[in-house]
């Protein structure tokens, strides 16, 4: 049987046929060993970045007062900022047949609305929430990088905790039909074009293989940023395949897992080639599974309550 991560394996080394990325390769397995040490070492370093010491420019500034102000509720405990995607149907998985067999069969989906996060959690609101930053990339405007989906259900409850509100992983359908800028046939988040996917992806070409702040490539059509490429993002679902044949409505995945309780990552990340950061692109490993390529949004159902709307934006 082919599991979900030795696609990662096959796919990292199409990068083109230079000596420079044949040398590269070579480099990360003479390194795995003392990645894995390092990452060992780090993972419950104390945060690096508290907000009394971050140095953000005026620019990035601006820039989160741009992203607050066209958001359509902003979390006041985390300033995270949410779209609401209105609901419908479309048709998921590879729709444009590039893809592999897990993102098949095509399948139409219902949807109901719901809220999702215009960015990747940052470690600045990610340490918000707990005293620990995980983080390999380290920066207050990068994504929070190295986690688990149990780390995030972790993180979750806190956070509802502080709030009283009921934020949550998307689901892979509503992940996919937001990427797709509310269902359309796109092949990366925001385009279908290839002559324009550096303008609103971080991916093998223009990444220098390493994280970048969150919302400094282009939007997709809601107004949501780096679902493609940037960060592989973990959802809600078990991993499996095939999808279901049938018309689903609000589904929330498979009742079983591929294997050891197998959680779906989606959208490839910052070092990977166009056809693993396209929209419908899909993965999955347990849920302890942490890295530094791995990230999350996070969501919410709609409408929000009046207590919600009167402590938000």
């Amino acid at each position: 049987m082919i599991h979900a991560a030795w696609q990662h394996s096959d796919t990292r080394q199409q990068r083109g046929p230079s000596s420079g990325h044949r040398i590269n390769i070579v480099c990360r397995f003479i390194l795995a060993g003392v990645l894995v040490l390092a990452t060992a070492s780090c993972v419950r370093t104390p945060c690096t970045c508290p907000e009394s010491g971050d140095t953000v420019s005026d620019e990035r500034v601006a820039d989160a007062a741009a992203l607050a102000a066209a958001a359509d509720y902003v979390d006041p405990a985390t300033s995270i900022g949410f779209v609401l995607v209105k609901g419908g149907t479309f048709q998921m998985g590879d729709v444009h047949g590039s893809g592999s067999r897990f993102e098949r069969p095509v399948h139409p989906v219902t949807l109901s609305d719901f809220y999702i996060s215009q960015t990747e959690v940052t470690q600045r609101q990610w340490n918000r929430i707990t005293n620990y930053n995980p983080s390999h990339f380290r920066g207050p405007e990068l994504p929070v990088d190295q986690i688990s989906w149990d780390d995030i259900q972790e993180w979750l409850t806190k956070l509802n905790r502080k709030t009283g509100r009921r934020y949550r992983l998307p689901t892979e359908a509503e992940w996919e039909y937001a990427a797709r800028s509310g269902g359309k046939d796109e092949i990366w988040s925001g385009t279908s074009n290839p002559d324009e996917i550096g303008d609103y992806v971080w991916y093998i070409e223009n990444s220098d293989e390493r994280s970048h702040p969150v919302a400094t490539k282009k939007p997709n059509g809601l107004g949501i940023y780096d679902m493609s490429g940037s960060q592989w993002e973990w959802v809600y679902d078990r991993f499996n395949f095939p999808f279901p044949a049938e018309h689903q409505v609000n589904p929330t995945g498979p009742a079983e897992s591929l294997k050891n309780e197998y959680r779906t990552y989606k959208g490839g990340a910052w070092d990977y080639i166009p056809k693993i950061v396209r929209a419908s692109m899909r993965s999955g490993k347990e849920p302890s599974y942490k890295r530094r390529w791995i990230s999350f949004r996070i969501a919410m159902d709609a409408p929000l309550t009046g207590t919600e709307k009167s402590s938000g934006k």
